[in-house]
């Protein structure tokens, strides 16, 4: 039996705002619990970036999914993350696999998209939370 493989997200692919992609997403995952990344955040429109940090006072927090069918869905995520075979380099994000901590359950490996680009004039969400940018 193949390990279960879990994913970290923490955007447009949570519960809330309910989106197709989240919609598609819950179709074929389970929900683990919240989860949170050691890492930074920052508004790129519409949608977050994420990328890693070392600084462990900046937390992204997000959702937890284990993935049912992993090669149903990440070709579905990599299209829509712009990180798929067909998308030109460099990708706008990458998928990952790190280390989260998930709420009741500690640590955990889980495959994360981590933006691919400067983020340098990008305006940070210092909450680390995309849908509670101001606390």
């Amino acid at each position: 039996m193949p390990a279960a493989e879990y994913l970290f997200v923490y955007g447009t692919l949570r519960k809330y705002p309910e989106s197709p992609m989240h919609r598609f997403l819950q179709a074929h995952a389970d929900y683990v619990g919240r989860g949170w990344f050691q890492g930074r955040l920052y508004r790129v429109g519409d949608f977050p970036g994420m990328i890693e940090s070392q600084d462990g006072n900046y937390p992204v927090r997000g959702e937890v999914y284990q993935l049912q069918d992993p090669e149903t869905v990440f070709p579905e995520l990599d299209r829509y993350e712009a990180c798929s075979p067909m998308d030109p380099e460099p990708t706008l994000f990458k998928r990952r696999r790190r280390e989260i901590r998930v709420e009741g359950l500690g640590r955990q490996n889980a495959w994360v998209y981590l933006f691919n680009h400067p983020v340098a004039s990008l305006p940070e969400i210092p909450s680390g939370d995309f849908l509670k940018p101001e606390q």
